[in-house]
């Protein structure tokens, strides 16, 4: 999907359909979908070490603001 123009707002709403340009999971490049939600928040890029396999993964997209919490 492409950014919108005007931060804060969004282009899309609930229920529209839509073409996925993300590729980071397989099958997903030119997928169809419909929009679930839409919700005003913060997203992050992470790269992190899968708890299972001790395997680094970069850049994976998303991880929402209530997704994470600080290392303590």
């Amino acid at each position: 999907m492409r950014k919108s123009k005007a931060p804060g707002k969004s282009r899309f709403s609930q229920g529209m359909k839509v073409v996925l340009n993300a590729d980071h999971m397989e099958g997903m490049k030119s997928a169809k979908a419909i929009i679930d939600s839409v919700q005003q928040t913060t997203v992050y890029m992470v790269d992190y070490i899968d708890t299972e396999t001790g395997e680094q993964v970069p850049n994976h997209k998303w991880v929402t603001e209530d997704e994470r919490s600080p290392v303590k």
